[in-house]
Parts: structure tokens; sequence; C-alpha cells
């Protein structure tokens, strides 16, 4: 009785661990996200951020910011990038990405994984040279109904939405 009573406690103990453990890794990931982008974005030259949509082109919400760097001619890029599944609104295997180079995404360099989007549009929001780059995402467990996702969604901390909602807004700095 004992022994089994003391296997049930462990069982108890391993299973609030393993939702901590992921807690611990969506706000890692959500902090190398946010230093990233901020870094990236503040030394850009305003007035040469624009957002690309899914469908490649410019607009003011997407999931890609290309940006122009101080003493650059080729803009670089962070871009959210869909799994195999597809879908931006699966974390687990979207991954967001930093590119040297836009125009070929030379240069690429993985900034965090596990990133979704909560937004249908797009992660990023950008209106005009005069305002600053808005930034939307999650990282953790996204709920969901569908079975095969349910399993995947369950794997490191449960049911629901346990992860870390990703807000910052940030603009280049003023060259003037």
């Amino acid at each position: 009785m004992v022994l089994l009573s003391l296997m049930g406690l462990m069982i108890s103990v391993l299973r609030s661990q393993k939702g901590t453990l992921s807690q611990q890794i969506s706000l890692y990931r959500a902090k190398q996200a946010i230093e990233r982008i901020n870094m990236q974005i503040r030394l850009s030259v305003q007035g040469t951020i624009r957002v690309i949509n899914a469908a490649g082109n410019p607009a003011q919400q997407g999931n890609r910011v290309e940006f122009t760097r101080s003493g650059e001619t080729i803009p670089a890029a962070i871009q959210l990038t869909a799994g195999a599944d597809g879908d931006f609104n699966t974390a687990w295997d979207n991954r967001l990405m930093y590119y040297a180079k836009a125009s070929d995404n030379s240069g690429a360099m993985e900034i965090a994984r596990g990133i979704s989007t909560p937004d249908a549009n797009g992660a990023f929001t950008y209106r005009s040279a005069t305002t600053p780059l808005t930034v939307r995402m999650r990282t953790g467990d996204i709920a969901t109904t569908s079975t095969t996702v349910k399993d995947k969604q369950d794997a490191m901390s449960g049911r629901g939405m346990q992860g870390v909602e990703i807000n910052i807004t940030v603009g280049p700095r003023n060259e003037q």
C-alpha cells in the first residue's frame, strides 16, 4: 500500500514538472524572439521597413518583415514560417527565421522554434514610416479540437493554452 501511494505521489510530481518545463521553454522562446526582433528593427533605417503578406506582396500585415540597416543596401528579413503542416496556428513545427539577404533568403538563421500567430493575417503589422512595427505571436500550446493535433498539444504541458503571448512594438532609430 505504501509503495502504491509513493508511486501515485511520484506520478503527480512528474506531471507537475512537465507543465513547469513547458512554461519555461515557452518563456525562453519568447525572450529569444523579442530580443532578436527588437535588435534588428532598432538597427534598421526609419522608413525602410515593409511587411510582406502570404501572397508575397507588401501589405500592412503579414508574416514577413523586410528592413534595411544603416550602411547597407540589401534588405534583411525576419519571417515566421509555417511547418510541414502549413498551419501558422500550430506552434510545434513553426520557426521564426532571420535572413541576412531578403532577396534570396540567404544567410538564414533560426531565431526561435515553436512560434505561432494569434492573428490569421500575420504576426507583423506596419502601417507607415511614422508608426512602429507591431509584433504579435505566441509560443507554447494552442487550443484545438483536432484529434491529431490534440496529441501533440498535450505532449508537453497538457490541455489548453499554456503558452506565452509576445506583444511588442518597436520602431527603427531616428537618424536625423
